[in-house]
């Protein structure tokens, strides 16, 4: 059976740590005031256009997040995403996601595109 690929950028494989953050419903309405929860998870690749993360707590489709991607000691990549998905993998036992990038500056997204390459 063949699937048709509907992703825009080419997911690499890489694992970096990225803080995130939880907006709240408010704060996602006039997108100011305070950041909700803040939790800490893996990647498990990495485009121009979103990443996917695994951890040990369940983000919600829909949910908007405040991304801090740490690529090493010196580089970090911030960008505001949506949760597109989310499932419970039985044999890691972690909840893995699909973000899309919603906000990130151009030169962020053009470094995303060099460590890929």
């Amino acid at each position: 059976m063949d699937f048709l690929e509907r992703r825009k950028h080419k997911r690499v494989p890489k694992a970096f740590d990225v803080d995130c953050r939880i907006i709240s419903p408010e704060v996602q309405m006039e997108m100011a005031g305070a950041l909700g929860n803040e939790t800490t998870v893996k990647t498990l690749d990495i485009s121009e256009g979103g990443i996917g993360v695994y951890g040990t707590e369940e983000l919600k489709p829909n949910q908007m997040l405040a991304l801090s991607i740490r690529i090493d000691d010196t580089e970090e990549v911030k960008a505001y995403a949506e949760v597109k998905w989310v499932y419970f993998d039985k044999t890691t036992g972690k909840f893995k996601a699909g973000l899309e990038f919603m906000a990130i500056k151009a030169e962020d997204r053009e470094y995303i595109r060099k460590i890929n390459s």
